[in-house]
């Protein structure tokens, strides 16, 4: 690469220029950690758009971050505070000094390079992202606070709250709070609505934030329990499993493993089965083969099978089998108050209420389908 082509390209892609970095801090850009020493200032050839930064310190367990923008603006100075461990914005005063040094290449030995070759892997997690869905969660970053305290996610309903009689059947299939969600809270724009989910996944998986968590599992659960509204919404049945597709590839391949049970597994696994189950006995598209939601459906499915050997089973093996395995003389179906599934299905069951239909496959009626807590 040539001096003039490699200094246009310089002079196109963003930098972070960070001040005053203590020796012992971690810092991770996107999905890349970097190592600091006592040159280390910063990153340059940024691409356009948005980016993570995060820090902490080998002796703690905190992390905390902040996201950039790299557009009009190319060049993005903080320097840290080590009484409150925050970096903070610079006078504009000084901004502007430091503006010149770093277009003047001043400080280029001393910034690492921009990785770009995980830069798609980044803009996979984060496209849905924008400056609304930003401003909305974070307040004011020179607010004298700690980043947990600015950290804000929209708050919905978990239930559908009404006095008609469908109100049983909106608690069942969350379609109809779902759609209320999007109208309210995101302007009828479901993409914003992935947005603060991406957001969310960033937050907690980078930096442990455990109220990004709790959104990004509200909404898994709100969007999975809400079988009509996906079945006729097309685009944003694709968009939120590319979504949810592209966070999975982070998670370790034994996740799903039943030595390896966490909350987070078992959570996850609950929603896929009742899904993909209750949605292919309730699914009455047409060329059903042929459209994009039913390819995207197969994909995600193999994904799980091909990353985690993680079989989506069929209502009969996990649901049958269970029930059928914990009756009592009365043909009674107890739950036990230590099991891993107590929290989602009925205490007590009678066999009368389960509807079997032998020339379906044994399908469950769905009145045994309750919401899910975790």
């Amino acid at each position: 690469m040539d001096y003039k082509f490699s200094y246009e390209y310089r002079m196109k892609t963003g930098v972070l220029l960070l001040l005053n970095c203590p020796k012992k801090m971690k810092i991770t850009f996107d999905l890349n950690e970097y190592l600091i020493n006592e040159k280390f200032m910063g990153i340059k050839l940024i691409p356009n758009g948005f980016h993570f930064v995060s820090f902490g310190f080998e002796n703690k367990c905190e992390n905390k971050g902040f996201f950039i923008e790299i557009g009009k603006k190319k060049n993005v100075i903080k320097k840290f505070d080590e009484e409150n461990e925050e970096f903070k914005n610079i006078s504009k005063e000084n901004e502007n000094n430091y503006n010149i040094g770093i277009n003047n290449l001043d400080f280029d030995l001393n910034l690492a390079n921009y990785n770009n070759e995980d830069n798609k892997n980044w803009k996979d997690l984060i496209n849905f992202v924008n400056n609304e869905n930003l401003n909305k969660i974070f307040v004011n970053e020179n607010k004298e606070n700690s980043n947990e305290n600015f950290i804000i996610f929209t708050i919905f309903p978990k239930n559908f709250k009404d006095n008609n009689k469908n109100i049983t059947f909106n608690n069942i299939d969350k379609s109809v709070l779902l759609n209320n969600v999007i109208n309210e809270y995101y302007n009828n724009n479901y993409k914003l609505f992935l947005g603060e989910f991406q957001i969310s996944f960033v937050l907690f998986y980078l930096i442990n934030n455990y109220e990004s968590l709790i959104f990004w599992k509200d909404s898994i659960n709100l969007i999975l329990n809400s079988y009509k509204f996906l079945n006729e919404n097309e685009n944003f049945y694709c968009d939120f499993f590319i979504v949810l597709y592209n966070q999975l590839r982070k998670f370790p391949n034994d996740f799903f493993n039943d030595d390896n049970n966490n909350n987070e597994s078992l959570f996850l696994k609950r929603n896929f089965n009742y899904f993909f189950n209750y949605n292919n006995n309730n699914n009455n598209d047409d060329n059903n083969n042929n459209n994009k939601k039913e390819n995207v459906k197969k994909y995600f499915i193999k994904f799980l099978k091909n990353k985690f050997n993680y079989n989506i089973e069929t209502e009969e093996e996990r649901i049958f089998n269970y029930y059928f395995n914990n009756k009592n003389e009365n043909n009674t179906i107890f739950i036990n108050n230590n099991d891993e599934f107590n929290d989602d299905l009925p205490a007590i069951v009678d066999e009368k209420d389960l509807t079997i239909n032998n020339n379906n496959n044994n399908n469950i009626n769905s009145n045994i389908f309750k919401e899910y807590k975790y």
